[in-house]
């Protein structure tokens, strides 16, 4: 729920959650969009803990001017990243005429 990002000043709920990351499996593709350096709720020490140990086989990406509700504050370059993602992960393949 949206009101647990502000009853939790410290962001204990996700450095506990970047430590259950490391059970993803390395086959299921993960990709992980942060605010602007130094503007997300999570410290740069845990982020490059989420990439280089929790789930080193993961992908990022940052969005340049955002703070840490970036999907609220920079929606449509959230949805572009989201969909570059999947569309690298999840090729179309010829004659299938599925589109996102």
């Amino acid at each position: 729920a949206p009101q647990l990002t502000f009853m939790d000043p410290l962001a204990s709920a996700a450095r506990r959650a970047c430590v259950r990351l490391q059970t993803v499996p390395p086959t299921l593709p993960a990709h992980f969009i942060f605010a602007d350096k130094g503007r997300s709720v999570l410290q740069e020490d845990w982020i490059d803990y989420l990439l280089t140990r929790a789930l080193p086989h993961a992908t990022s990406t940052r969005v340049e001017g955002a703070g840490h509700l970036v999907v609220h504050e920079k929606p449509r370059e959230t949805a572009h990243l989201i969909v570059d993602f999947l569309e690298k992960t999840y090729p179309q393949r010829a004659g299938r005429g599925a589109k996102l």
